[in-house]
């Protein structure tokens, strides 16, 4: 899990340094996701809210439109903030 949310950081440094390629959102997506489903096999509810949380942020983000990324930066970084800490929480 932790290597999970690592990945998921390193990513969204690099969405909000504009070095990230359009793969990247959707990586970032399928991170959230796969902690999403897998939160719950380990206990971890809060861990898969939070998840889930940040997953829909970012696919709001991954609609159509100029400037969604940075429309939705706030509530991404807030979502991956609550995850860290649901995840350091265990």
């Amino acid at each position: 899990m932790p290597g999970k949310v690592a990945a998921i950081e390193k990513l969204w440094e690099a969405l909000g340094a504009g070095t990230a390629v359009p793969a990247d959102l959707a990586e970032l997506r399928r991170l959230a996701h796969s902690i999403a489903g897998s939160a719950k096999t380990f206990g971890l509810p809060a861990v898969g809210e939070a998840a889930r949380a940040l997953e829909a942020e970012i696919l709001a983000a991954a609609a159509p439109g100029d400037g969604a990324i940075a429309a939705r930066a706030a509530q991404i970084g807030a979502r991956l903030e609550d995850l860290r800490r649901a995840a350091a929480a265990g």
